[in-house]
């Protein structure tokens, strides 16, 4: 019984493939010829994804540089107030004290 038709033949119902055989169609097992339309679907769907996801990511970067960009001008020019406001502090106490050294020795 080894070699009998029945054992080979295609259109033999199984419990998987009996909708097939009541149409008639030839049962193909997946293992013999995988169907990778959904595989194509999916990765072209994570493709997208991705490169979005990479868009998306280039804009924040982006955004983040020219906040960081603002934030150091804005810093500097705050830097640059106080150092002058300092230096008018320091020449003013300089004149003060040298007026004060003038008048003193003057006596």
């Amino acid at each position: 019984m080894q070699g009998s038709p029945q054992r080979n033949n295609i259109f033999k119902p199984t419990r998987h493939s009996r909708a097939h055989h009541k149409t008639g169609k030839m049962v193909t097992p997946n293992r013999i010829k995988p169907d990778h339309s959904m595989d194509n679907t999916l990765q072209a769907g994570l493709l997208h994804y991705r490169s979005e996801l990479l868009r998306q990511l280039c804009q924040d970067s982006q955004k983040l540089h020219m906040q960081r960009e603002a934030s150091v001008q804005t810093m500097t020019g705050v830097i640059h107030r106080l150092v002058g406001a300092r230096a008018r502090e320091e020449q003013r106490k300089g004149l003060e004290s040298g007026f004060v050294t003038q008048v003193c020795s003057s006596q």
